[in-house]
């Protein structure tokens, strides 16, 4: 999910300046509060889907990026 149209609403981000809560996501930890956290989980809820429903999908489209050989030979 993007956070970046949620973060005017978020109080995790007080600085409101265009890039400026790139900032705060490079921190190790960033506490979210309760209405927060309610925000993101409802969002959520519109796009999460079962894990098991999609992942074969998922590994289907995955493409090798360079095969693999063997140094042995």
């Amino acid at each position: 999910m993007e956070l970046v149209p949620f973060v005017p609403r978020l109080a995790a981000f007080p600085d409101k300046r265009d890039g400026a809560w790139s900032i705060r996501l490079r921190r190790p930890l960033l506490e979210i509060s309760p209405a927060d956290a309610a925000l993101l989980r409802d969002a959520l809820t519109q796009i999460a889907v079962r894990p098991a429903d999609v992942v074969g999908e998922y590994l289907d489209k995955i493409k090798p990026v360079r095969r693999v050989t063997s140094a042995a030979g």
